[in-house]
């Protein structure tokens, strides 16, 4: 069928003409975890799509792909109180381009609304946000937001730290390296403050700017946030309350909870709700935490709630107050929650914390050098638990998991009142309540500790994790299978060459380079060179059976650049060739190299690194292959 074309006045935009035969209809193209998560709202055969792009000409266009739409019209995500409602429909879906400053999206209560990354080899779209929420979804269901990148304020409130403001005429002060949050009680504690002078009116009228979740989710179910990357929000990366049927999996949430005063972590469900789902919804656990990479939360800024301003939270992920019933939520959240092959890594308080909950499985998790929080309590103590920290919860099963405390903190998986089985877990730096199968006192041995969370060929979590149902992940962070013994921690071990092995790019050493997601990659993630850079370079480290001068190395990578791009190789620090990549038809037309040939030793790591030269660019690489 031949497209209509639209024509609008300028500046005029209106949802009659939008859905007036002006945007495309597709099939249902949701994946199998979507067919979980969702109903059929979100995939709805006669919905609409709409294209967005910062970097269109105009707001004139249409919403096609070949004629997008410059920002988003303010009657398709219109506020929660601006009495206007959405020309969305439930089932259309919002692909997105380019970067945006406070779109204030609001999704509208219809339900089945998706937001997904435009996909055109450039990275994913950035929404940025000052005041409220990154993307705020509220009694509605069936929503979608897959391959955004979500960024709040916080590095404008860290490089004010530095500034003496006062509090009462600009709404924030720091002292010790904190910030004085405007609710916080540093400042409603102030003898200066004068409420009768109008104190209290400036500061409320700035709060907002401090308390700002990257995704918010409130009373809403069925509900999936999948492949974004969410950071430097005041508040939590991904904040839920009174919601169910969730799945939250391969995101990025890094260095958000820093300015609240209300105790948030990186990803957070608060008073679970039981929405007696119809049997459609098909699925075991109520909520699933999957395969994110959760690292830098933390609270600056004390708990309002307690009298001396104690810092809580900034854990990685919690799970909190699901067994509680209140008038909110008259009934306990009856069904199991997952939480399986997350890395969380130096966040502020623990890496999972579980607290006056019930019907919980954390399996399979990686958590390293949690309980970094540098604030003390005014009585001058830390909060020492690292790792996995459950407390007042029943019905906890703890197993496979690594946990690498610091030296000052504990790698805690049981406090008072809690009832939790335990199991097949690796404790390192710590050994509190460990169970008799658990592994204590070894070092996991990772490619490098801090950044690469793979397991090295001799590593003791290797075929050390459990095998029974329930207690391990059936797949692994990348979606490698799990099978035979399994291995404890969110990577199965893959290193030890038989006959051929990829490494992916994203899970290695980068230097000048970003992790990006998307384009039919292998394990939707691979590695954008930094262009311009002095160098840029990917290190992955490898383990062989045997020593060989002939290994045969391969790169799979995208370069829809027009012109050759060139890395330099070297292995254990010896130069070993170029490669040269020739352009791609696209940035998602993934091909392989030429292959170089190269030695690798047996019975150590052998570091290959492919490096720009300065000032150049270099492919989209995706993963190596090295064959004997």
């Amino acid at each position: 069928m031949k497209q209509q074309k639209c024509f609008f006045l300028p500046l005029l935009l209106t949802a009659a003409a939008l859905l007036n035969g002006c945007s495309k209809k597709e099939s249902p193209s949701a994946t199998p975890e979507e067919d979980v998560r969702v109903g059929t709202l979100a995939v709805n055969t006669a919905r609409s799509t709409f294209y967005i792009d910062s970097e269109a000409i105009d707001n004139n266009g249409d919403g096609s792909p070949t004629n997008p739409l410059k920002s988003f019209p303010a009657l398709m995500f219109p506020g929660e109180y601006s009495g206007q409602t959405s020309f969305l429909t439930s089932g259309d879906v919002v692909y997105i381009h380019g970067t945006f400053t406070n779109p204030a999206l609001f999704i509208p209560p219809i339900g089945g609304i998706t937001l997904r990354n435009w996909d055109q080899g450039d990275g994913l779209p950035l929404i940025t946000f000052r005041d409220g929420q990154g993307i705020f979804i509220k009694n509605t269901q069936d929503i979608v937001i897959d391959g955004l990148r979500i960024q709040g304020p916080s590095v404008m409130y860290n490089i004010q730290a530095n500034s003496n403001n006062n509090p009462f005429t600009n709404g924030w002060t720091f002292t010790s390296g904190a910030i004085a949050q405007p609710r916080g009680c540093a400042v409603i504690n102030n003898p200066t403050r004068n409420p009768s002078a109008g104190d209290d009116a400036r500061l409320n009228a700035v709060a907002e700017f401090f308390n700002g979740n990257g995704i918010s989710i409130a009373n809403s179910h069925s509900v999936v946030v999948r492949n974004c990357e969410i950071f430097e929000c005041t508040a939590a990366g991904i904040g839920v309350s009174s919601s169910d049927n969730l799945l939250i999996e391969k995101n990025i949430v890094h260095k958000n909870a820093y300015w609240s005063q209300l105790s948030t972590s990186g990803i957070s469900i608060l008073n679970s709700k039981d929405f007696n789902l119809p049997s459609y919804y098909n699925s075991y656990y109520g909520n699933i935490i999957r395969s994110n990479r959760v690292y830098s939360n933390a609270n600056k800024v004390g708990y309002a709630g307690r009298g001396e301003c104690q810092i809580v939270d900034g854990n990685g992920i919690i799970i909190d107050l699901n067994s509680n019933a209140d008038q909110d939520n008259p009934i306990q959240y009856p069904r199991y929650s997952l939480i399986e092959n997350n890395i969380c890594y130096n966040n502020g308080a623990k890496g999972i914390h579980i607290y006056a909950s019930k019907y919980i499985d954390i399996l399979n998790n990686t958590c390293y050098n949690n309980g970094r929080s540098n604030i003390p309590n005014p009585s001058g103590t830390f909060n020492t638990d690292g790792e996995i920290s459950v407390n007042s919860a029943t019905d906890i099963n703890v197993y496979s998991n690594i946990m690498y405390a610091g030296t000052e903190v504990t790698a805690k998986t049981l406090n008072s009142g809690a009832i939790t089985t335990t199991g097949y877990n690796l404790h390192f730096n710590s050994a509190d309540r460990a169970a008799s199968t658990d592994i204590v006192g070894a070092n996991p041995l990772f490619v490098t500790a801090g950044s690469d969370f793979r397991l090295r060929r001799v590593s003791p979590a290797i075929n050390s994790g459990s095998s029974v149902s329930r207690q391990f992940s059936i797949a692994d962070f990348l979606g490698l299978a799990r099978v035979g013994t399994r291995d404890i921690g969110a990577y199965e071990f893959s290193g030890t060459l038989t006959s051929s092995f990829t490494m992916e790019a994203e899970v290695t050493r980068l230097v000048n380079a970003n992790i990006a997601q998307g384009q039919n990659s292998s394990g939707n993630s691979f590695v954008d060179y930094v262009p311009n850079a002095a160098t840029s370079s990917i290190t992955w480290y490898a383990n062989v059976p045997t020593t060989l001068n002939n290994y045969k190395l391969t790169f799979r990578y995208a370069n829809a650049s027009g012109t050759t791009r060139n890395l330099n190789i070297s292995v254990n620090g010896t130069p070993r060739g170029t490669v040269s990549f020739p352009a791609t038809a696209a940035w998602n037309a993934w091909t392989n190299s030429t292959v170089l040939t190269i030695p690798l030793n047996s019975g150590t790591e052998n570091r290959i690194v492919a490096s720009t030269a300065a000032g150049a660019e270099g492919p989209n690489i995706d993963y190596i292959s090295i064959t004997p």
